[in-house]
């Protein structure tokens, strides 16, 4: 187009008539830009949380699942890191919701400056985020985790000339030949968050399945 935008044609072909000498030819060509663009953008917003812009949950456990049976039949090792931030509470219901959703913008833009495709990051919903860092040794997985945590806390939030500060305790599960399915994952990512959150917050802690924690 000469707006610069990819112009999406559909076709047909007819035959109309055949002789000795040639074949007529029906061709109708329909522009269906406007169309196509309505359904990339229907989606794009199917697959991403209108917020912050990450993909979100529905998209996210689909690529969990991916994950789970490349460990079960490939043998590769990911991990799944859960993220919920500390004291996000306080500053929704001291400052307002309009405050709150600023803020899951400005962390959501952190949080994929941080991973830069290093891993698949979404927002699952409310003030939790999920990681997926495919095909690492569990400390590299434990760096990036710690880094991202580095950044949240380092991370200074100005409300109406106020600074405030959050953190974020994030609970991480290896995704192996062990994993059984999506619903036994995202229960012990929970769990391990929720230890490192009784551990005193901001915190980091890897689940294991021996583990009295």
């Amino acid at each position: 187009c000469a707006d610069g935008r990819a112009l999406w044609v559909r076709d047909s072909l007819r035959a109309m008539g055949t002789t000795q000498e040639k074949t007529e030819v029906l061709v109708v060509a329909e522009d269906i830009t406007d169309i196509r663009e309505l359904s990339d953008r229907l989606a794009y917003h199917a697959a991403h949380d209108s917020l912050t812009g990450l993909i979100n949950r529905r998209k996210f456990e689909a690529e969990l699942v991916n994950a789970i049976y490349e460990a079960g039949t490939l043998k590769m090792t990911h991990a799944l890191c859960y993220l919920d931030l500390d004291l996000f509470k306080v500053i929704n219901d001291t400052c307002g919701h309009a405050a709150g959703d600023e803020l899951l913008r400005q962390l959501g833009r952190l949080l994929e400056e941080t991973v830069d495709g290093k891993g698949v990051i979404a927002r699952l919903g409310g003030d939790e985020f999920g990681l997926l860092i495919r095909n690492s040794e569990l400390d590299a997985v434990l760096q990036l985790a710690s880094t991202v945590r580095d950044r949240i806390a380092e991370h200074q939030f100005v409300w109406n000339r106020r600074p405030y500060h959050v953190g974020v305790s994030i609970g991480v599960v290896a995704i192996s030949q062990e994993t059984t399915n999506l619903t036994t994952l995202m229960s012990a990512a929970d769990s391990a968050c929720y230890a490192a959150k009784e551990a005193g917050r901001n915190r980091i802690h890897v689940y294991r399945e021996d583990d009295k924690d």
